[in-house]
């Protein structure tokens, strides 16, 4: 918690509440709805998880947001 920003936490929080065999599609539009983050703090919330390694960029992401 201490490694992350405010607003990285909020969005943290929002993968975390899922349990370990649940799976979903991420809907950013969802995930700003329900952490009240901005369009421009949810992008930055995501880099900045992949950069420090909680989440791992796999290349597959939908143009779609």
């Amino acid at each position: 918690m201490a490694n992350l920003t405010g607003d990285t936490f909020k969005v943290w929080c929002y993968f975390a509440k899922n349990q370990p065999t649940y799976s979903f599609e991420l809907s950013s539009k969802h995930c700003m709805e329900i952490t009240g983050v901005s369009r421009r703090h949810y992008d930055a919330a995501i880099a900045e998880m992949i950069e420090k390694g909680f989440l791992n960029d796999t290349g597959t992401v939908n143009s779609k947001k």
